[in-house]
């Protein structure tokens, strides 16, 4: 089932449940029903898993594309009512509930419905509990997903894989003092503007472009990675970027060295 998450289009496998945790009425405690998948792609390291409970269920994927802990995260479900509002997150039990935003909606048949959005890893990975997860469903959610040494340890090396293709040093960059910053958040919010009135308004109405930043702060390449990839989308998107300036990466010494970075953007809905 959770295989299927992409593209929220497939209907879901009956999946054991587990009971629910009574500490917590107002909030839905949902069990793992599967281990952890891996699907490793050219450009992205992927990791699903589907959690149930009381007679409902979620599908969650973790993605990166190597940027250094970013996570792009799917949570989906074809059992529960979509959510309104703000949509709040948090790794459970040491991190506050931050806001998502923006973040993508997602429908699909067989009632699937949920949200896409980007999420700090966290580095205390080995005392993490649960993820929890307010406004993507008509019910507040909380998927134990237990401590994630063994699933960030998975992606961490994916990442290193994807790295070194990119001729970038994998130790360099879990390293940096810091990671590539822009000049000037407006100048990309005016540019990335106009990339979402250029994407469709349905389908795979997002992009995840990434670039190489060289040690002056300039792009040397730029694609799309996830959503809208086609030739003709990625090269419309980067010639947008091509004059928008970055702050380059600092190694271990402060020395500004080459890095990478992404963003995602949505269409305007």
């Amino acid at each position: 089932m959770v295989g299927k998450l992409l593209g929220i289009i497939a209907a879901a496998s009956l999946i054991q449940t587990a009971p629910l945790r009574a500490e917590d009425a107002t909030v839905l405690v949902l069990s793992p029903s599967a281990n952890w998948t891996a699907d490793f792609a050219e450009n992205s390291c992927s990791l699903r898993r589907s959690f149930s409970g009381g007679g409902k269920q979620v599908a969650m994927e973790f993605k990166s594309f190597g940027t250094g802990g970013r996570l792009n995260v799917t949570v989906a479900s074809d059992t529960l009512g979509r959510g309104r509002g703000e949509l709040l997150t948090g790794f459970q039990p040491d991190r506050e509930m931050s806001g998502r935003a923006p973040y993508r909606t997602l429908q699909g048949s067989g009632g699937w419905s949920g949200v896409a959005y980007t999420e700090d890893l966290p580095r205390n990975d080995a005392t993490i509990e649960a993820y929890r997860i307010r406004g993507a469903f008509a019910t507040e959610v909380e998927l134990t997903t237990g401590p994630l040494t063994e699933m960030a340890s998975v992606l961490r090396q994916c990442e290193d894989d994807l790295l070194t293709t990119l001729s970038l040093d994998p130790l360099r960059e879990r390293t940096l003092s810091r990671r590539v910053e822009l000049e000037s958040t407006s100048a990309l919010l005016r540019k990335t503007a106009a990339i979402t009135r250029n994407l469709p308004k349905a389908g795979a109405s997002y992009q995840v472009l990434r670039l190489l930043i060289d040690e002056d702060g300039r792009s040397t390449d730029c694609r799309a990675i996830d959503g809208q990839i086609s030739a003709e989308a990625s090269s419309r998107s980067c010639d947008l970027l091509r004059d928008i300036r970055f702050k380059p990466a600092l190694d271990a010494d402060n020395q500004p060295v080459p890095s990478i970075t992404s963003f995602s953007v949505y269409a305007d809905s």
